[in-house]
């Protein structure tokens, strides 16, 4: 998959969501991590939310990709789906397509396996590091710069 338009990749996170705007460069223009003070999860979400909606009215791209969330049958996988984290960031997934339809904006849900395959953490950054020469604060902002990658056809 390969764009040309300004667009926005997003790595959702319940504890904090990366964003990347990308546009006719291979490297992002801007990076954020959506974070919120708040403790209570719906407080957390909407302030994310808010947060998200205040980027795309600056940024105003043409599209949204999103990684879509998925279960995994690993410990780390078990264990987040007992405490729910699953299901938070299903809503904050929900949230996000429905604010960029609101505004217009195409959301495009981008799978994991087919951004970064089997890769963990550490090897997406050490790529992302290898392609563009940059490391990021978070592993969501490495993410979305990954997935920004993968959509310009780099990754």
């Amino acid at each position: 998959m390969k764009v040309t338009g300004n667009f926005i990749s997003v790595d959702p996170g319940s504890q904090g969501t990366g964003i990347a705007y990308f546009s006719l460069s291979d490297e992002p223009l801007a990076i954020k991590n959506l974070d919120s003070i708040h403790k209570e999860w719906i407080m957390k979400c909407n302030e994310i939310c808010y947060k998200f909606q205040a980027t795309l009215l600056m940024y105003k791209p043409n599209e949204v990709f999103c990684e879509q969330p998925a279960f995994f049958e690993s410990f780390i996988g078990v264990t987040s789906a007992k405490k729910q984290d699953l299901i938070k960031l299903t809503i904050l997934f929900g949230r996000f397509w429905q604010i960029s339809t609101d505004l217009q904006i195409e959301f495009i849900p981008i799978k994991i396996i087919d951004w970064k395959g089997q890769m963990n953490k550490l090897q997406t950054a050490n790529r992302v590091h290898h392609l563009i020469g940059q490391k990021y604060k978070t592993t969501h902002e490495t993410d979305a710069v990954g997935i920004g990658l993968f959509i310009k056809g780099l990754f």
